[in-house]
């Protein structure tokens, strides 16, 4: 137990740390597939994984097997140049939940994790409020993103510094949206939970608000705070004490708000006017264009043209790096490149399943949570990779697989007692 609990402490750890030079992978893999090693080799007791996590299982292996089967025997057919790297990246991506699922059904959910991921979406937001204030990315930075992109051209990050819309330690504002989100989750499930939330951790998460909205990601705002605004609202009617703690948060952030806009912090901010684009609501805007960065809203965006593209040539038959694209700012369409249409029923099956399961017991403020995060990761692969980005797949899926152990162990109990 206490290896296993090590190991995904580090693998949380691990979504933190730099890549290595001129590789697609961070170098937090190397101490989190050890770690898994031992835990697994020290491990005495039979691995015993039930419903719906051996469900959820089931369809990842069967996934995982089958992106690494099509993409071995469609290897001649690739129109991009092999890139070993890549082809191992994107298997790993896959095999990363399997991992996760393994360990997180010998694991209690404790709000030690909860607090690490806190602390270190905090430290983040600290690199965030410095970039800002310096108006560029920090060399020490640059080596927690990806690779240099081919031909010298700019990376998302660097593209997105440029409108003054900075990650931290994440690549581009998209995955940082993610993991601001799900903190905020977080804290509305501690609320719930624990029944409060100390002075200091509700300082902590002013300043990841904050430097969520200075990544002017639309995957945070409004997606990700609109579902902890109708989160917050449904709990609200049910549970008093939730609805003075919650209101008292919110006065608090706007309050925070409107000192530092009087103050004229954000008045050397290059990210503003992208920022208030998002409330041009003219009536010669189109919101949907508007809000989904050009992803959707006219029939010529490239989405739309992946899509067609991908069910005219590969959409039963692909493999990671077959296409002639690679990146894609949908989740559904990452899935459908790299596997086709067997990957993305084998992906969306288990989310489904594990729906219906949480559905039946939304009494367990741990239910809610899974039933928003899924909610969440839907309508965030509209704009996103998701679950498919390196690093923030691991904080999805980690918590997704915590909590919905921690909902088995909690009728096992029941039924016990």
């Amino acid at each position: 137990m206490i290896l296993n609990t090590i190991a995904v402490s580090l693998i949380l750890v691990s979504a933190f740390t730099p890549y290595f030079s001129n590789l697609p992978f961070y170098v937090g893999l190397i101490f989190v597939y050890v770690c898994v090693f031992f835990s697994f080799v020290f491990q005495n007791k039979k691995i015993k994984i039930t419903y719906p996590m051996n469900i959820f299982l089931f369809f990842l292996v069967i996934n995982f097997f089958w992106i690494v089967g099509i993409t071995t025997l469609n290897m001649e057919k690739r129109i991009m140049p092999i890139e070993l790297p890549k082809i191992i990246s994107g298997f790993e991506k896959n095999l990363a939940p399997i991992i996760l699922l393994i360990l997180l059904s010998r694991v209690s959910l404790s709000f030690s994790f909860i607090k690490m991921y806190v602390y270190l979406m905090f430290v983040n937001s600290i690199i965030v409020l410095y970039q800002t204030s310096q108006n560029n990315l920090t060399p020490f930075i640059l080596s927690f993103y990806n690779p240099p992109t081919p031909n010298g051209d700019l990376s998302v990050s660097e593209l997105a510094a440029q409108l003054g819309r900075f990650s931290g330690i994440f690549n581009q504002p998209s995955e940082a949206g993610i993991a601001y989100t799900v903190v905020f989750f977080l804290a509305i499930y501690l609320i719930v939970a624990r029944a409060r939330i100390s002075f200091f951790e509700g300082g902590m998460i002013l300043v990841i608000f904050l430097a969520g909205f200075i990544s002017v990601s639309k995957i945070f705002f409004p997606l990700g705070v609109g579902l902890c605004l109708i989160w917050s609202m449904y709990l609200a009617f049910s549970n008093k004490r939730f609805l003075l703690m919650g209101s008292a948060m919110f006065f608090l952030i706007i309050i925070v708000g409107l000192i530092s806009i009087s103050s004229g912090l954000f008045s050397s901010w290059r990210g503003l006017d992208f920022f208030l684009r998002l409330f041009d609501v003219s009536s010669d805007s189109n919101i949907v264009d508007l809000f989904s960065g050009g992803r959707f809203g006219n029939t010529n965006s490239d989405t739309v043209n992946y899509f067609s593209f991908l069910f005219e040539n590969y959409l039963f038959v692909t493999g990671i790096g077959v296409n002639a694209f690679e990146t894609l700012d949908n989740g559904l369409l990452g899935i459908l490149s790299q596997g086709g249409i067997f990957s993305l029923i084998f992906t969306l099956t288990p989310f489904v399943l594990l729906l219906y399961f949480v559905m039946k017991r939304l009494k367990y403020p741990e239910a809610q949570f899974i039933l928003v995060l899924i909610t969440f990761i839907f309508f965030a692969s509209f704009g996103g990779l998701v679950i498919l980005y390196n690093r923030v797949n691991i904080i999805l899926f980690l918590f997704l697989f915590a909590f919905t152990s921690k909902i088995i162990r909690l009728e096992n109990d029941g039924k016990k007692s």
